[in-house]
């Protein structure tokens, strides 16, 4: 059975914020940043399943003229990318739904219009499902830069023949290895997850480096209108596996 992911697009993010009182005034996603989301200042492998056992956020002093909306983004701001700041609202919608395994920091502090508040949350998905794709079991194609299907399936056994593939029909043939469903049965079992980038190979997974979220969940949030997020443009990727 296939079902459908859309790639969590978070549209807002606030345009000030105040969070150097750390340790040799690094921005407060600094030490957050290396030891949860990059592998450049890490030995490799490095483990993105780690629960956080701090929350960097605890001092910092957003600052927003506008909403406040339901959800931030941090990628761009602090490079968080697998984590958000989130409503009483929406943690509440969230708390009904299956989602991967996660943290969430309270009273996270901000500005509205001059008015200190503390109502926002920060949640954090601390699981990555990169190393639990089935590549025998996906599905892929190859096409030319113009999207036109030259191979209507291509077989990939490992993340490291995708690897190899993907480099090879590039530079040999010109063509594009696209995704057509990802088999992951660990990850289709929840509502949000994410799948995160592997530097070490050409082409990293399919959907790599984002959050997923399920079309009901996305529907919800729709219904309850909840502000910030990108409905229309969001990435869809097939989810399910190939049967013999």
């Amino acid at each position: 059975m296939k079902y459908n992911y859309n790639e969590l697009s978070v549209n807002k993010r606030f345009p000030r914020y105040h969070c150097h009182e750390f340790e040799d005034d690094h921005d407060c996603s600094y030490k957050f940043l290396d030891k949860f989301e990059s592998r450049e200042y890490n030995t490799r492998p490095h483990d993105y399943n780690i629960v956080p056992d701090f929350n960097p956020l605890e001092k910092a002093i957003f600052d927003t003229r506008q909403g406040p909306f339901d959800i931030y983004d941090l990628d761009y701001v602090l490079n968080i990318s697998r984590g958000f700041l989130i409503s009483k609202k929406l943690k509440s919608i969230l708390a009904e739904y299956r989602l991967c395994n996660h943290v969430i920091f309270d009273k996270i502090k901000y500005t509205f219009k001059g008015e200190l508040r503390d109502d926002l949350s920060f949640i954090y998905f601390c699981h990555d499902f990169s190393d639990k794709i089935d590549y025998s079991k996906s599905s892929f194609y190859a096409e030319t830069s113009s999207e036109k299907i030259i191979e209507e399936e291509v077989s990939i056994l490992s993340s490291k023949d995708y690897d190899i593939k993907s480099h090879l029909y590039s530079t040999e043939k010109k063509l594009l290895i696209r995704t057509r469903q990802v088999c992951c049965p660990e990850a289709m079992q929840y509502d949000i997850f994410s799948i995160m980038y592997d530097d070490e190979i050409y082409e990293s997974p399919p959907g790599a480096g984002s959050v997923f979220i399920s079309e009901r969940l996305l529907k919800r949030l729709k219904q309850e209108k909840i502000r910030g997020l990108d409905y229309e443009p969001n990435m869809t990727f097939g989810f399910g596996c190939k049967t013999d």
